[in-house]
Formats: structure tokens, C-alpha cells, sequence
């Protein structure tokens, strides 16, 4: 299973940076993902009448890009060209083509005036999940430290499931990031006492949030800072130097703003890791009861639930093996597989009915084997 199954690379006609090409390969290394490499020619005169020449041109640029990733090892890319505003262009293929991750490498991508027109508006308007390149201090190829900044929205929820997939795939260490907003109030309106008891409410509250995920065996650090958001994050970024940066775009709290207008850029310009923005889709293709009911054999089922498993996603996997253990033809193991999902989940009365049941069929089918010998030995006569 692909979970990270499609993959939009946006390039300008020059080389991707090493580390583009790095990050590229850690993703074909951990999700088998298919990419594709995007070029969108700008709507001109010039354009159209040298269209033929132009197409050949750019093809051959394409097919370059192409193959310094096929000497890294990266199979699975495609080429496609495009007509349009590059940013526009960038962000209606890859809805429309079910992009899981638009990959923006800001050294091909960059302008030579340093205002990286395209990135910034893909960052703010795409619904897909975006990753920057930046050409950052940790050129090691491999990600070791994940920040992920999240506040207390429904987007935040798919943020953490998302940075939890990743730390689980890259076998790092995650830094999960709250920010309390310490507003400026005038001494005679609000107390520093009033503020404290505020503040540890936020953390408590927090806390909470993340008591809901199942991360007894991933590396994580929880961390609560005080002040205003954007400043709290980069001065912790700063600190801590991680290899990606991970935030939720549409928060209903501080972070809600954190890549919208002045905010915007001032981050996207100042942050010099590596970083995801995350919107209103996961990376990670995850099932619906409807693909698992219609879509995928016996063998499927087991295999994606496995592969959900691993990357954290329980509650998915979940959806997978109960279709799995309604087949006659189930394998025992899958009990095993979906009693630990449930544990991770904190569910121990499931996980327990499941270990039940799995013990109830085994007898049945020792009892079974038993009357089978039993009956065969009388046949012979033994």
C-alpha cells in the first residue's frame, strides 16, 4: 500500500537541489510514492508563437530532472506540462488530481529577488498538504527531529495524526509545540496570578488534546511556551534545529492566523528548516468504509491494515481488519493485530472482546481437529 501514493513536484527548467532530491528519496524509501514533476509555461504571446519548439525544449529539461532522480534511485516519476499562472496551475492539478503532497524546493523554485512568489500563495491557498525544501544547516539525508506546532482545532487533531505517521516512518524524535498567548494587558486589567491560572488551564487543556493519540511507542517531547505564536515557534525552531517543521494552517485559535496574510510571510521567510503545512487533507491516504468494503480482495485487507498499523493509524487499521475477520478465510494472526489496536487506543474492553473471540474460534477448531482424528482412526479401525 502507498500511503503517501501521489506526490506533485513543481519545478522551474534547472536541477532540483540535493536536498529536494534527498527528500524525494526518503519519501520513495518509505512510501513507495509516485511523482510527478509539473512545469506550468506562463500565458504569453511569446509562448504561443514558439509553443512547438518551446514543448520540446521544456520536455527535454523535464526528462533531465528526471533522470538525476532515477540515478538516485527514484523510480515511479512522470512528467507534465501546463498552461497558466504558476501558482494557480500548481494548486487546481494537484486537487484535482488527488495529490496526497505538493513538494516545493525553494532553490528551484526561488526567485532571484528572494520573494518566492509561487511558494508563499501555494502555502496559503492549497487544501493539499504542502512541503517546503529549505535550504537549511541539516543537509543529512533522513529526517531525526520533527516540531510539530499545533493548537487545540479539528485541524490540529489531523496534524498530530499526520506528524505522528512521519515520526513513526522516519524513526525520529517528534516535538509537540503549544503555544499559550500571553496578551498584553494593562497591570490595572489583568494580574500576573490571573495569568498563571489562565496559562496552566491552556496547558492542562492541551494536555488533554494530546491524551487522545496512542504514542506510548513513539520518542515524543511535550512542549508549552508562552507568548505569541509565530515568535514562540521560530525562536523554538531556532533552538532546536529540527530536520521538519510541521503546522496546521486553519486553527481556530492563535495558530489560525500563523500562515495568512503578515504572519505569512514574515514565517515563510524567516524559517529556515525544512516544513508541512497542513489544511483540510492528510498526507496519508487513509480508508473509508466504503473503499474497504467495494475495493480490496482478502489479502488486501490484511496487508493495508498492516501497513496502518505501523504507521500509527489504529483507528484505520481497525476499519480494515474487522472487514478482514468477516472472510472464512481469515488468518487467525489478524486477532492478534487488531486486539493491539485497540490497546493503543486505550480500548481494552474491545481489545479484550476480540481476544475473547479469537480464543472461542481456536477451540472450536482444536475441537474440531479432534473429532477429524477421532472419526479417521475409527475408520481404520484403530
Amino acid at each position: 500500500m502507498k500511503m503517501v501514493k501521489d506526490v506533485l513536484v513543481p519545478v522551474n527548467l534547472k536541477p532540483l537541489s540535493q536536498k529536494a532530491i534527498n527528500t524525494i528519496g526518503m519519501l520513495h524509501k518509505s512510501f513507495s510514492s509516485n511523482f510527478e514533476l509539473l512545469h506550468v509555461i506562463p500565458e504569453s504571446p511569446f509562448y504561443v508563437e514558439n509553443a512547438e519548439l518551446l514543448q520540446e525544449a521544456i520536455t527535454l529539461r523535464l526528462n533531465g530532472i528526471k533522470e538525476s532522480l532515477e540515478t538516485a534511485g527514484i523510480s515511479d516519476i512522470s512528467t507534465t506540462i501546463q498552461h497558466g499562472t504558476a501558482y494557480n496551475s500548481i494548486i487546481e492539478y494537484a486537487l484535482g488530481n488527488k495529490k496526497n503532497l505538493i513538494l516545493l524546493d525553494r532553490e528551484n523554485l526561488g526567485e532571484d529577488d528572494g520573494v518566492d512568489v509561487t511558494i508563499e500563495k501555494v502555502v496559503r491557498k492549497a487544501l493539499n498538504p504542502v512541503w517546503v525544501v529549505n535550504p537549511g544547516e541539516n543537509d543529512h539525508a533522513g529526517v531525526k527531529k520533527i516540531v510539530c506546532a499545533y493548537d487545540l482545532s479539528e485541524t490540529s487533531e489531523r496534524v498530530v495524526r499526520n506528524a505522528m505517521a512521519l515520526t513513526k516512518a522516519f524513526s525520529c524524535e517528534l516535538h509537540l509545540l503549544h503555544v499559550i498567548e500571553k496578551p498584553y494587558y494593562d497591570w490595572w486589567t489583568q494580574s500576573e496570578e490571573q495569568y498563571n491560572s489562565f496559562s496552566q488551564g491552556e496547558t492542562e487543556s492541551a494536555q488533554q488534546f494530546l491524551s487522545q493519540f496512542a504514542m506510548k511507542d513513539l520518542n515524543t517531547k511535550e512542549v508549552y511556551q508562552a507568548g505569541r505564536p509565530y515568535e514562540e515557534i521560530l525562536n523554538y525552531v531556532a533552538a532546536e534545529n529540527p530536520d521538519l517543521v510541521i503546522v496546521g494552517t486553519r486553527g481556530q485559535n492563535s495558530l489560525k492566523t500563523l500562515l495568512t496574510g503578515s504572519v505569512s510571510e514574515h514565517v515563510i521567510s524567516r524559517l529556515k528548516t525544512p516544513f508541512l503545512t497542513m489544511k483540510e487533507q492528510n498526507v496519508f491516504e487513509l480508508p473509508t468504509r466504503t473503499m474497504v468494503e467495494n475495493e480490496f480482495g482478502i489479502t488486501e485487507l490484511l496487508t493495508r491494515a498492516r501497513q496502518l498499523k505501523k504507521a500509527g493509524f489504529f483507528e484505520e487499521a481497525i476499519v480494515y481488519l474487522k472487514r478482514y475477520l468477516e472472510s472464512p478465510e481469515k488468518n487467525m494472526s489478524a486477532y492478534d493485530d487488531i486486539v493491539e489496536c485497540y490497546k493503543n487506543l486505550g480500548m481494552d474492553e474491545k481489545a479484550n472482546a476480540y481476544l475473547n473471540e479469537a480464543k472461542q474460534i481456536e477451540q472450536k477448531l482444536w475441537h474440531s481437529k479432534v473429532e477429524k482424528e477421532i472419526r479417521s482412526k475409527h475408520r481404520k479401525g484403530i
